[in-house]
């Protein structure tokens, strides 16, 4: 039998698709959100709850930064760019106060708009667009 190295490929030879890069496919089960802490989950699952959130039981409250994003055999690789990336951004609180609407044809999607002081929701945005900037 073929022995795997650390990265999971056979006798050191990659595989078309192995390298997280400009050709990765890019899913929609996988993304880069920001989750509330648990404590303020109650209000917005009931919410969710009573406007029948398709999504309800399959994602839980988020903010999503990177979506669609990396399939899992990608995640260590990915993390390491997020985590170098995210070195330059400091720490900050999210508010949620106030409901915004996303209208599509026949769909409407409500959710929470985040805000922060300052620059820095969009400097945490940019950090992770430019650790992945294909995605």
């Amino acid at each position: 039998a073929a022995a795997a190295d650390a990265g999971g490929q056979k006798d050191g030879k990659r595989k078309e698709g192995d390298t997280l890069d400009g050709n990765t496919a890019k899913v929609h089960w996988t993304s880069v959100a920001l989750i509330p802490p648990p404590d303020a989950w109650g209000p917005i699952q009931a919410v969710r709850e009573e406007l029948r959130d398709k999504g309800l039981y399959r994602w839980p409250p988020h903010i999503n930064l990177l979506y669609p994003f990396v399939p899992e055999r990608h995640f260590r690789e990915a993390a390491d760019k997020l985590v170098e990336a995210l070195g330059t951004v400091e720490p900050f609180e999210v508010r949620l106060e106030r409901f915004g609407l996303f209208k599509r044809k026949r769909t409407q999607t409500l959710f929470l708009v985040p805000e922060a002081d300052g620059e820095a929701l969009d400097a945490l945005q940019g950090a992770l667009q430019g650790a992945l900037p294909w995605l």
